[in-house]
């Protein structure tokens, strides 16, 4: 018999909002999707991270986050601000003497990277659980962290980056349309950021730029707060959250930019929470 897993509640947290030159204040890019599942011949539910840059570990403790509790990180590309926590992440794990797996998926080159901090630093050396990387293919990888369903799509980036589309049930009844998390990771606006989108109850895209520096987004292959909402309002997308917002553009004109096209959006701070409720 397959088993049957209702999730019951679903928050989306946000522990780094910050582009790659932080202020200091706010942490580099990380978010989190947890679930809590009523369980019927299934796992209990978990903590999914999706990005873990420099300091990650630390935002998470200072949000109340239970390290033991995150069953899958998705890294969306391999710059430091997205995945240099990775390695303090596992080092904690290793501390607090974690027994369970932990999966990581992520574009090709995870493995190497990781193989790479693994031999220099030799990280949680003693510890008691399983490391499983899996180097996704877009498009072609669909597949089940619990009750999520993960698909990945590429962005167009500097370097190989994938978006996720994360979906999770409403309830017991499969004919119900399922909750629909878009999230980016680092993008100019493209073709596939829209399929990413499309019809999403929440987008969570990057908006390191404004449309007054529109020329240094192209060259570094960032979107504006302008084209992220112009990426919501073409795939109808139901809500919009700007992230990875640089501190040079204050929350008030990134706002601002972003609603003359799409009505439905906030800017991300660290430890905002978005509730299933909200979605």
């Amino acid at each position: 018999m397959n088993s049957l897993v209702i999730i019951m509640s679903l928050r989306v947290k946000f522990y780094g909002t910050s582009a790659a030159y932080s202020d200091g204040r706010r942490g580099y890019s990380c978010l989190g999707i947890r679930e809590k599942k009523e369980e019927r011949e299934g796992e209990s539910g978990g903590l999914t991270l999706l990005d873990c840059g420099d300091g990650a570990v630390h935002k998470l403790a200072n949000f109340g986050a239970d390290l033991l509790s995150i069953g899958n990180i998705l890294v969306t590309h391999c710059h430091s601000d997205h995945v240099s926590g990775l390695a303090s992440i596992i080092e904690t794990m290793g501390i607090l003497k974690r027994t369970k797996d932990l999966g990581i998926f992520g574009p090709k080159g995870i493995k190497e990277y990781f193989g790479t901090v693994q031999k220099i630093t030799n990280v949680a050396a003693d510890r008691k659980f399983k490391i499983r990387l899996t180097e996704l293919e877009a498009h072609d990888d669909r597949f089940k962290l619990g009750g999520l369903e993960v698909r990945a799509f590429p962005m167009e980036h500097s370097i190989d980056c994938f978006g996720y589309r994360i979906e999770a049930p409403r309830g017991s009844n499969r004919n119900t349309r399922k909750i629909i998390i878009s999230y980016t990771g680092d993008t100019e606006p493209c073709s596939e950021s829209a399929r990413l989108a499309r019809d999403a109850d929440l987008l969570i895209h990057e908006a390191t730029f404004l449309e007054k520096d529109v020329a240094n987004a192209r060259l570094s292959k960032h979107s504006t707060a302008l084209e992220a909402a112009q990426t919501a309002r073409k795939a109808n997308a139901k809500k919009l959250i700007l992230t990875h917002t640089s501190f040079y553009n204050s929350k008030k004109e990134t706002i601002l930019e972003a609603k003359k096209v799409f009505s439905n959006v906030q800017v991300a701070h660290d430890g905002l929470v978005v509730n299933r409720g909200q979605l």
